[in-house]
């Protein structure tokens, strides 16, 4: 299996593209001051999203940045960074990358088309000042609805630097009249040296065929046109285990051939391509890296497709690889182990977020791709496809993606629960719907105590809306501290749910929060609610009774807090406070509206019926008012 393993090796270098190796001195130099001027240039960005650009560490990290542009100009005409999705390259070398969508200068650049940025040796620091500007683009700003970091580069009127655009965005994937090499001929490349193998064998010539030092075959430039072969060919075993003995490599040149023809081949060579790569990279080596070898080859697959936006290829590659368990339907622990870790490694987070990006572009056909991928990966990928949703901002594709939620959440459920804490309202009511129909119970809970972190008040008060009165009482201590909540309309939430808890302990927590000093700056309506659910958690009524008097927990009540001991003795029915109440309303002087009020409402509320007492009660915790009578 040597020369299978060799092999592997050729076929994971012809997807990494070619090596820095290749490089004279001088190129490898500019490629190095540009990768160090990009590190400057990280930490310029960040200086001046921390602090701002009038700070004196962003004149230091603007001062070596140009420096280091300067230095890998100097003796050249000019030097050109090719775009990628998520890479700037030069000479073919990275020299940044970022692999996430958000936030993502190099991103932008290359879904608004940009394919080069070339820098000049008459560069000048003020030049390079107005181009870090653009990389600073707040891109959510209503402003630049109509623009791009196109018309950003033109507006700008560079003198030394320019970009080259692409004409669409499936310009690398145009195919000529004449292949250097198709997959097709790639698969006839395979039967043919496995025929030639075959054939020298039987003559008895050493080292004929693909399996000799001298004789092997290297699939080279000799043949211009492709060779074409019909759609349905199909590669037997035997052809296959030829294959798999012998070297397969690839120069530079091929290397961008097999590319490009990743990126243009039809459906049913791409899906033969991928089970021959698949087979081929079976190695039985146990090692760590060689198990990783074909979740890279397999990775840069797709990365070939999601950099060409073909979702729907890259859709029927995961069913392709999903079937590739063994032959007529056999499982083979091999096969299965392979599949397992390319999936893991596709279910990712990053990978993920790529897939889900194409549900933000306005003009995509690939919903239900991205819908089929999101059921294809492993159940791990669920808490992060659930994070894309949220961002979704289209609402058919949300909603469509929404659908699917329900099909793919099982056991995933708790993981789901810890994100509350960063959807909006909107998604936060679906999700706790969801959520609350699951049959893992205490996925509520952890949504419950996330949903409480969320900086939007909407979203907490959505947790506590959804909460059921047997949650609630599992609850108190995160109720209690939501009455201290900077939203009024969580505040009262909480003390309704808390309300409707009889609790001895809640009703002694309620007191002592009425006790407390700030609790003289609580707003009134507040003050009733509180003292409502005090008056209704609890047996005894004798507190209420001691601050309408006067005294009691609270020292020196104010007129706000006998109002509401008044409204708390009438919820309680102490009709042996009526002739308190009535001398209250008697007095002449010194007599307080407000607590004359609360009286004559409680006096009211006890000789109501229970339908109208209910209502009454309703409007306090609702309202926050006093309504007497059946109104």
């Amino acid at each position: 299996m040597a020369a299978a393993g060799h092999q592997s090796k050729d076929i994971m270098k012809m997807f990494e593209g070619p090596s820095e190796d290749t490089l004279s001195h001088e190129q490898k130099q500019l490629v190095q001051f540009v990768r160090e001027a990009f590190k400057e240039l990280e930490k310029l960005l960040k200086n001046i999203s921390l602090y701002g650009r009038a700070h004196q560490s962003v004149d230091r990290f603007m001062d070596k940045l140009f420096s280091l542009i300067i230095q890998a100009l100097k003796g050249q005409d000019e030097f050109t960074i090719e775009v990628k999705p998520y890479q700037f390259l030069v000479f073919s070398q990275a020299v940044y990358q970022n692999p996430s969508i958000e936030d993502n200068f190099v991103y932008k650049f290359y879904m608004d088309g940009v394919r080069k940025l070339i820098f000049y040796p008459d560069l000048e620091k003020e030049e390079l000042d107005r181009f870090i500007n653009i990389l600073l683009t707040n891109w959510d700003d209503p402003a630049l609805f109509e623009d791009d970091c196109v018309t950003l580069l033109w507006n700008e009127d560079f003198k030394a630097i320019s970009h080259t655009v692409a004409d669409s965005f499936q310009e690398d994937s145009k195919r000529g009249k004449e292949h250097l090499y198709t997959i097709p001929g790639v698969i006839q490349q395979v039967r043919e040296g496995a025929e030639g193998t075959v054939e020298a064998a039987k003559k008895g010539q050493a080292g004929a065929g693909m399996g000799g030092g001298q004789g092997s075959r290297k699939i080279g430039r000799a043949h211009k046109i492709a060779v074409l072969i019909p759609a349905d060919t199909t590669l037997s075993e035997e052809d296959l285990s030829y294959f798999e003995e012998h070297p397969f490599a690839m120069d530079e040149a091929e290397f961008y051939m097999l590319k490009a023809q990743i990126n243009t081949t039809g459906r049913e060579t791409l899906e033969k391509f991928i089970e021959i790569l698949f087979k081929v990279n079976l190695d039985k080596d146990e090692s760590e890296e060689n198990k990783s070898r074909i979740v890279g080859i397999f990775d840069r697959i797709a990365d070939l497709l999601l950099e060409n936006r073909r979702v729907g290829d890259l859709e029927r590659l995961l069913r392709q690889v999903h079937r590739l368990t063994g032959p007529e339907g056999q499982e083979l622990p091999e096969n299965v182990e392979a599949i397992q870790r390319i999936f893991a490694h596709w279910s990712e987070p990053p990978f993920v977020q790529r897939v889900m990006a194409e549900l933000s572009q306005p003009k995509s056909p690939y919903t239900p791709s991205v819908l089929a991928i999101c059921e294809l990966l492993n159940p791990e990928a669920v808490p992060e496809i659930t994070r894309q949703v949220a961002k979704v901002k289209i609402p058919s594709r949300r909603f469509a993606i929404f659908q699917l939620l329900p099909k793919i959440i099982k056991g995933q459920e708790q993981h789901i629960a810890r994100l509350f804490d960063e959807f909006d309202a909107g998604f936060a009511h679906e999700m706790f719907k969801l959520i609350k129909e699951s049959e893992d119970k205490h996925a509520f809970m952890i949504a419950l105590r996330s949903s409480m972190k969320n900086q939007d008040p909407d979203v907490r008060f959505e947790g506590l809306g959804f909460m059921p009165l047997e949650a609630a009482g599992q609850s108190t201590e995160l109720l209690l501290k939501a009455l201290q909540d900077n939203a009024k309309k969580v505040r009262n939430k909480a003390v309704h749910l808390l309300a409707r808890i009889p609790s001895e302990d809640i009703h002694q927590k309620l007191m002592a929060f009425i006790d407390d000093r700030a609790f003289a700056r609580v707003p009134l309506d507040e003050k009733r609610r509180i003292f409502a659910a005090a008056s209704l958690t609890g047996k005894s009524s004798d507190a209420f009774a001691a601050i309408f008097k006067g005294g009691g927990l609270v020292s020196k009540p104010s007129d706000e807090q006998r109002h509401c001991a008044a409204m708390a003795l009438g919820i309680r029915l102490r009709r042996d406070m009526i002739p308190l109440f009535e001398k209250e309303q008697g007095r002449r002087l010194r007599a307080n509206e407000l607590v004359v009020e609360a009286c004559a409402w409680a006096i009211a509320h006890m000789a109501a019926d229970r339908e109208a007492r209910t209502r009454q009660l309703y409007e306090i915790f609702i309202q926050g008012q006093l309504i007497s009578g059946g109104a």
